[in-house]
């Protein structure tokens, strides 16, 4: 568990595959998501809840697969080409204060929208929300309250895609090596 919190060192081809599976992992997990609970995603009994969404998922799943892979090469190698591993990924003062700041500031902005979005996953789960329906529409107005789906892996992609980003910011801010 503690080495997943520490960078590795000399395997920037285990960072570009983790990195690849975890910026394309959203596309099918969020359609798998539906899956598990229609009713959440397309409340209306009228509604086509899992058609539309399945297609697309089936259609984009190779396209986003290729820039999931070009993202995360150019991150990856950028950010931790001969650099030295064995750092915590929790280390906030690292280097220079201009380094520190140029490198960790846009990271740690996805990180905080990705926080946000695992926070509403747990919200729509743990609080009821008031849900108005018509399909767009096309059908009868309904109002129906109810809770998030409780199962859900959207948010754990999210984490793990957190923490493969605080990895790739302590090797960007760590000392090179020949």
């Amino acid at each position: 568990m503690f080495k997943l919190l520490r960078t590795t060192s000399d395997r920037p081809l285990i960072y570009w595959v983790v990195g690849s599976i975890l910026i394309w992992l959203p596309l099918p997990v969020s359609t798998l998501d539906m899956m598990i609970d229609p009713n959440w995603h397309a409340p209306h009994w009228q509604c086509d809840s899992l058609g539309i969404p399945i297609g697309q998922a089936y259609l984009f799943a190779l396209p986003w697969a290729a820039i999931a892979m070009l993202i995360s090469v150019l991150l990856t190698f950028i950010f931790t080409w001969k650099r030295n591993g064995g750092e915590d990924i929790f280390q906030f003062k690292r280097g220079s204060t201009l380094k520190n700041c140029v490198v960790s500031l846009p990271i740690l902005l996805i990180c905080g929208l990705l926080m946000i979005a695992v926070f509403f996953h747990i919200w729509d789960a743990a609080v009821p929300q008031t849900i108005v329906a018509d399909c767009g529409g096309t059908a009868e107005l309904i109002t129906i309250i109810r809770r998030g789906p409780l199962l859900q892996i959207t948010p754990f992609v999210y984490v793990g895609l957190i923490v493969w980003l605080l990895h790739l910011r302590m090797l960007a801010l760590s000392s090179k090596h020949d």
